[in-house]
């Protein structure tokens, strides 16, 4: 929660002295801008934006393979904000989500996003060639009975951890 005398923790219900006197402050500092807008002598500086980029910036990270629980995670909201975002129920949203959101990289490195396994797969023929079996690099990355499991995507913490193996294997294997 918010320190005590900040208008944030008296919205949040706490009545202690310094928090009335904070939100008093605050009030009265909101009522100030409000009036010199109307006067023409402030301009009521917003921290909206649209969210229109930032719904394709969310739907290309997704093409990219990171989830919207990743992308939640990655810029400290929730998931649902995120979905919210990507299904276009909020058409507005703060510029501080929106920059956390724009600034997420779009090569997909994040330990729990997916990557194509085809480059696994032709490490894994060059082995073959070798002698050397997918059960075998399997065991040395710790899968359980040595099963790969390889399907057309697979995570990039177990692409990085397989592809070193594969590669060791092959240097020591000439």
């Amino acid at each position: 929660m918010s320190p005590h005398g900040t208008h944030a923790r008296y919205s949040k219900g706490c009545r202690c002295e310094d928090c009335r006197i904070g939100h008093r402050l605050y009030e009265r500092e909101a009522a100030r801008r409000r009036r010199r807008a109307r006067q023409g002598l402030e301009v009521l500086n917003s921290n909206l934006m649209d969210a229109t980029e930032v719904r394709e910036h969310v739907n290309f990270l997704r093409s990219k393979g990171l989830g919207l629980g990743q992308i939640a995670q990655l810029c400290g909201t929730h998931r649902a904000t995120i979905q919210y975002i990507r299904r276009g129920d909020k058409p507005n949203i703060t510029k501080k989500l929106g920059n956390k959101i724009l600034a997420i990289p779009a090569i997909p490195r994040v330990p729990m996003a997916y990557t194509s396994a085809e480059p696994i797969r032709k490490l894994l023929a060059e082995l073959e060639k070798k002698g050397i079996s997918a059960k075998d690099v399997g065991r040395a990355a710790g899968c359980r009975y040595g099963n790969l499991q390889l399907k057309t995507y697979m995570r990039v913490h177990r692409y990085n951890k397989v592809e070193s193996i594969c590669k060791e294997m092959l240097r020591l294997n000439p």
